[in-house]
């Protein structure tokens, strides 16, 4: 593996980073969720849905790539929301997610200065790897739409 590269999504990778979120979701998160939750999520990380996001203002996509390869993307709204943080199963444990969560705070600085913490609905799987990023739960575990979540935010250290 050579180093990992970080940067934004390119509107050519979208189909790439959505076929990887669909991977990752069917094998980690899917099975715990019912039929609605599984359209309800799928239909979210659409290619057409995520070049809608893409194209907003509001949103941004970073991407971690081994040369030419998506192996973990993030996404975050408003400059204060996880909305989708994912790293392929092969690149767990070599700090992408970190890296992911770093690069992305620093981005979201540099539009809201005085920003001290963003948010993520951490899906019940990943509750462990955002504690282990620094999120606290705010509430107990939730669900809209068919979709299961636990409230977390990171405070940031401006």
């Amino acid at each position: 593996m050579k180093k990992i590269k970080y940067g934004s999504l390119k509107e050519v990778e979208i189909k790439e980073v959505s076929v990887l979120i669909e991977k990752l979701f069917n094998e980690f998160i899917g099975p715990d969720y019912g039929q609605e939750g599984k359209d309800t999520f799928l239909e979210y990380i659409s290619i057409c849905q995520i070049m809608e996001r893409y194209e907003k203002e509001n949103h941004f996509f970073l991407t971690a790539k081994d040369q030419d390869k998506i192996v973990g993307v993030i996404e975050v709204r408003d400059f204060n929301h996880i909305s989708l943080l994912f790293v392929d199963q092969v690149y767990h444990r070599k700090g992408i997610a970190s890296m992911l969560l770093k690069k992305a705070v620093e981005l979201c600085l540099k539009v809201k200065p005085k920003l001290e913490e963003l948010e993520v609905n951490s899906s019940p799987y990943a509750e462990h790897i955002y504690e282990k990023l620094g999120f606290a739960k705010t509430e107990d575990k939730q669900e809209q739409d068919g979709i299961i979540y636990i409230p977390m935010k990171y405070k940031i250290n401006n």
